[in-house]
This record gives structure tokens, C-alpha cells and sequence, in this order.
């Protein structure tokens, strides 16, 4: 069976997959692992959208 890389385009995507990956999933369809998937990319992303995009300053 050949495996399958994946490559997120963005941090909700990365952060979404490292959750998915960490969780017990031996006993899941493909549709809800489909589930999981989405919604924890989609509370990811009302977090990171919830968090003021605050950048440091520059110099110290």
C-alpha cells in the first residue's frame, strides 16, 4: 500500500493535521475521520481568527 504525503498549505492546515494524527483512530470510518478532520480544522481557524494578529516589534 503506498503511502500517502501530505503537505499542509497553511498553519490551520498543519495544526489540524498534527491533532487528527495524535488521535485514536482505529476504530473510525473514512467519513468520520473526514469529520474530524474538518471540524478541527474549522475550530482552529475561528481560534487563530479570535487571537489579534499582534507582530513584535522590530529591534529589540
Amino acid at each position: 500500500m503506498n503511502e500517502i504525503k501530505f503537505y499542509p498549505s497553511n498553519k490551520a492546515e498543519a495544526l489540524a493535521y498534527l491533532y487528527v494524527e495524535k488521535q485514536d483512530i482505529k476504530d473510525k470510518t473514512p467519513e468520520e475521520l473526514v469529520e474530524l478532520y474538518n471540524e478541527t480544522y474549522d475550530r482552529v481557524v475561528r481560534q487563530m481568527n479570535a487571537i489579534p494578529n499582534i507582530r513584535p516589534k522590530s529591534g529589540f
